[in-house]
């Protein structure tokens, strides 16, 4: 309750924008009374000021949406190897459309602009207040931790997601061992999660398909949401870096009863010539999925995946780096074997052909081509990316391998930011401009269209960190 009211009282990313806690001023003193594992610790807290926008092609809705929110944590000293940090959050709907009214052509509400707020309320404009991090820590050797509670992790399909107003977060045990330099371990358990654009914690099984459940393989609703039973996700991973430009890393998602999903992952940046500022870019992702269990529900009308169920995913870059400035090309197939399936509420796609406001979860039989270029010069405070994409996918009505209806398109993308120094150190000003069309032939059908293709899209955001480096 003390945290809230701090929260309350603060005046003032999106995979996406810069994330929570991850500039934290470690605190190493180690102390031995409760006043100095008080007094020692960090407060820190984050302003955040989110203005977003869709145009849709003539006929139908446009919609707007601007949010502010504020929030403040603590984190302890250590106290015999222990530590203690919590943090809170609020979110206010300053002015946006009606939220809870639906285009009139297609019955389709807001897809961006609700979901910057409550996806599960579209009409909570103010009652937009969490609970975020509630954790014990303990620390092991020099470099390796185990902490319990609400936390935030950043793995490649469970992660922050971090482009609304706030980030996903889960609650669980996760350790992490980083005794060699070469070599890392990391997992967990986790039990429950809040995801983005919502405010509430929810067990594991509740979470899927919270945002939206789409078709079975047959195209009919899905009735998978509520029906799901699973007590939990195992996660393990393992990162080896044997040289200073190759690094390998492996990681397994067990969700209880449901599905597995395993990714192992190579990157490599050679150095072309002998002062190193031109290099080379190469990566390789292989992903496979599989059932578990009963796929969530005995009756296979229920399940979240279907019996016999598997999906093979290959994503692959191919670039250039010169200094500041980085080119690649990247490509990502899904097989034919079946549909990707990881809950959009748990995180967005790790594939290398990635651009924000849209995922190929729910797909099979895909092909994603992305140009991608990006400039980032540390001592500078810019930093530019721009990315060209087209997204080959089976046709909207292929339920069996489109989970969603969606369309193939293509995918433009413009993402500026800019870091402020002097006075206002610690603010970040971010503009992203997006188009997305429809490359799919014959399409009339206005309910695949709106918020998907022939749209263009707008964010501006400001954010500002205090008890950060």
């Amino acid at each position: 309750m003390i945290l809230y009211l701090l929260a309350a009282d603060q005046s003032a990313k999106a995979q996406e924008h810069r994330s929570e806690r991850d500039s934290i001023r470690p605190v190493d003193t180690s102390v031995r009374s409760l006043t100095g594992l008080l007094t020692e610790g960090t407060f820190f807290g984050h302003v955040r000021n989110f203005l977003m926008s869709t145009v849709n092609e003539d006929g139908l809705s446009d919609y707007i949406a601007w949010g502010f929110g504020a929030g403040i944590g603590y984190e302890s000293a250590r106290f015999y190897n222990f530590q203690v940090g919590m943090s809170g959050f609020f979110i206010n709907n300053v002015a946006s459309s009606d939220l809870t009214r639906r285009d009139p052509l297609t019955n389709q509400l807001s897809r961006y602009e609700l979901s910057l707020f409550d996806f599960t309320d579209p009409g909570n404009r103010n009652d937009l207040d969490r609970l975020e991090e509630l954790y014990l820590r303990y620390y092991v050797g020099k470099k390796s931790n185990i902490t319990y509670g609400k936390q935030y992790l950043n793995t490649p399909f469970l992660n922050k997601q971090d482009g609304r107003m706030r980030p996903t977060m889960e609650n669980g045990l996760w350790a992490e061992i980083k005794e060699s330099d070469k070599l890392e371990f990391a997992g967990g358990w986790i039990n429950s999660i809040s995801p983005r654009s919502t405010v509430n914690w929810y067990p594991i099984a509740n979470t899927i398909g919270l945002f939206t459940a789409g078709f079975d393989e047959n195209g009919t609703p899905s009735q998978f949401r509520g029906n799901l039973s699973s007590k939990g996700i195992f996660i393990a991973s393992a990162n080896y870096k044997p040289t200073a430009t190759i690094t390998l890393q492996g990681w397994n998602y067990w969700v209880e009863n449901i599905f597995n999903t395993a990714m192992i992952q190579g990157d490599a940046v050679l150095p072309l010539q002998k002062n190193g500022r031109q290099k080379l870019l190469l990566g390789l992702q292989v992903t496979r999925q599989n059932r578990v269990g009963t796929g969530g529900n005995v009756d296979v009308q229920k399940a979240y995946v279907p019996p016999g169920y598997q999906s093979f995913i290959l994503s692959s870059r191919l670039g250039i780096q010169q200094g500041p400035l980085s080119l690649t090309a990247n490509y990502t197939r899904i097989t034919s074997h079946g549909r990707f399936l990881f809950p959009r509420e748990w995180g967005r796609d790790p594939f290398y052909t990635f651009l924000a406001r849209e995922r190929n979860e729910g797909l099979g039989n895909t092909h994603a081509a992305v140009l991608l270029a990006r400039y980032d010069r540390k001592q500078q405070p810019w930093t530019v990316q721009a990315g060209a994409g087209y997204y080959k996918l089976p046709q909207s009505t292929d339920f069996r391998l489109n989970k969603y209806g969606m369309p193939s398109y293509y995918h433009l993308l413009a993402d500026v930011q800019y870091r402020f120094k002097g006075f206002f150190k610690g603010t970040t000003a971010r503009f992203i401009y997006l188009y997305k069309g429809n490359a799919e032939d014959g399409l009339t059908n206005k309910r695949t269209i709106i918020n998907r293709v022939n749209m263009h899209h707008f964010n501006f955001i400001l954010d500002y960190w205090f008890g950060k480096e």
